[in-house]
């Protein structure tokens, strides 16, 4: 498994599970050091989870987590499900 996988996967199970709060800023060199990673797989981490919602860019300030409520989480995760099963149906067909 990529660093970037094992990153994402830890810092959205702390995100999930309520470990990081809501307003936490994920400070890169501190989130690095924690999970044992180079800064880049951080970085790509990030992405992933502020495309999903759960975390947010804040100025200068870094990435944040959002401020989003478990219904929301549940609501993206099952949208989210939809559209990649839609998707590799389609790939499969071409």
């Amino acid at each position: 498994m990529r660093a970037s996988d094992k990153a994402y996967a830890a810092l959205r199970e702390d995100i999930i599970e309520w470990r990081l709060l809501p307003g936490t800023v994920l400070a890169e060199v501190e989130q690095s050091e924690r999970l044992g990673i180079s800064r880049t797989p951080l970085r790509e981490a990030l992405s992933r989870l502020t495309a999903e919602g759960l975390t947010t860019t804040a100025g200068g300030r870094g990435v944040v987590v959002t401020d989003i409520s478990l219904e929301d989480i549940d609501e993206l995760f099952e949208l989210r499900e939809t559209l990649e099963g839609k998707a590799a149906a389609l790939a499969a067909e071409r």
